[in-house]
């Protein structure tokens, strides 16, 4: 079977001073892990041969209208699972694309295999052992025998980890399973500063109105329904003010079935003409200067990218106490952590703002401030190239590229 498709046979040969990356993702659809792959890969194919392999989707059409040399390939379908007959029909799934995933590297002389994610990396197994594999790990494993012959696994296989957040990493090793070393470098994460369309305009929304967002994937760990019980504590004082959830029930079918029960729950609570269900929205930076703040009450996220999103548009954010939330969020200083489901933490924290207007600016322009420094592209191309140098080892002749940490 010829996987390459057209983009990679026309593509000029690489050169033979530059490292060759191959970018590889499990899913052609996309959410932050691919936008953070796509920031990535625009940032550093001036200083690598940047070539991404994933299905058919709406990743590759943006990466071909990047001008990103993509190749078609397979999804992957498997989840993490206890269920020993979806755990065989998920190893059969990841075991044929690695077969195709192998025959597209041998024929582009890659230098590294940077795996987008977990499920990616498990479906680099059976690529030669010469081409040294890079796993961005961008979630928490499951805590059971799964999650430890994953990292198990990982470390017999010697392959490099990069981890989101200080918190993930701390989970990939857990327990001492995985033996290697462990970079942690946070997203990069820009703000498109030409969006200045006014949504509260388009939505009919006044001026002065006290608007809360919340930005996400609709999943119960990211713990919309919390949002919707803080917020109706807040409305009862702030009786003009309104919640809009932005995002989609994307890649189960729980999902669908929870962004129901939190409708049937606005509903049931009278906030029906407040909340505002947006859907998903490529305007992230017009929905960010929008809104007054933002809250993230989820179940230990990995990293927050829309917080960074958040801050980048001087917006003060309220998040959890959970996962890689606290190392974006320093408490009372661009925006405030709460205990995970502490609903009345953050309707507290709402009023606060609500009733000082000074002090969310303030909040708003040191976010911005702190963001422009710690999540800059350019560092982030950077470092990762400096990563790739490191694993090849210091004997290649490439050109000195300076990096500035995070």
């Amino acid at each position: 079977m010829d996987n390459l498709c057209e983009d990679q046979r026309m593509a000029p040969t690489p050169s033979a001073t530059r490292l060759t990356v191959v970018y590889y993702n499990h899913t052609g659809d996309v959410s932050g892990a691919e936008i953070s792959l796509l920031t990535l890969m625009t940032g550093i194919r001036d200083q690598v041969n940047v070539v991404l392999v994933a299905p058919e989707g709406e990743l590759l059409e943006r990466a071909r209208q990047e001008g990103i040399q993509v190749i078609a390939l397979r999804p992957i379908t498997a989840r993490m699972s206890t269920n020993p007959l979806k755990i065989a029909r998920g190893t059969w799934d990841i075991f044929r694309t690695s077969l195709e995933l192998r025959k597209v590297v041998s024929r582009l002389s890659a230098d590294v295999i940077h795996a987008n994610s977990i499920r990616a990396g498990l479906a680099c197994l059976l690529l030669p052992k010469q081409v040294p594999q890079l796993w961005h790990v961008r979630d928490a494993l499951p805590k059971n025998l799964v999650g430890w012959a994953i990292r198990r696994l990982a470390s017999r296989m010697g392959v490099h980890v990069v981890a989101i957040s200080q918190a993930i990493a701390n989970d990939f090793r857990a327990g001492s399973w995985y033996e290697g070393e462990i970079n942690v470098i946070y997203n990069a994460v820009t703000l498109d500063e030409l969006s200045r369309g006014d949504l509260r305009a388009e939505l009919g929304v006044a001026p002065d109105a006290f608007v809360v967002g919340m930005v996400g994937q609709i999943t119960p760990w990211k713990r919309q329904h919390d949002a919707i019980e803080a917020f109706e504590l807040f409305h009862r004082d702030y009786p003009d003010s309104e919640l809009w959830v932005v995002g989609a029930p994307k890649f189960r079918p729980e999902n669908v079935k929870y962004e129901a029960y939190l409708k049937r729950l606005v509903s049931e609570k009278g906030l029906s003409r407040y909340v505002r269900f947006l859907g998903f929205r490529q305007d992230v930076a017009g929905v960010m200067r929008a809104v007054n703040v933002l809250v993230v009450p989820s179940d230990n996220e990995p990293f927050g990218r829309v917080i960074v999103e958040a801050m980048l548009a001087e917006r003060p954010v309220i998040g959890t106490r959970g996962g890689g939330i606290p190392e974006i969020i320093e408490d009372g200083v661009n925006g405030f952590l709460v205990a995970i489901g502490d609903v009345q933490a953050i309707a507290d924290r709402l009023r606060a703002l609500a009733n000082d207007p000074e002090r969310l600016k303030t909040m708003g322009r040191i976010g911005r401030e702190q963001s422009l420094q710690r999540f800059a592209p350019e560092a982030h191309a950077a470092t990762f190239r400096s990563v790739y140098v490191s694993i090849l080892g210091s004997s290649m002749q490439l050109t000195t590229l300076e990096t500035r940490p995070f």
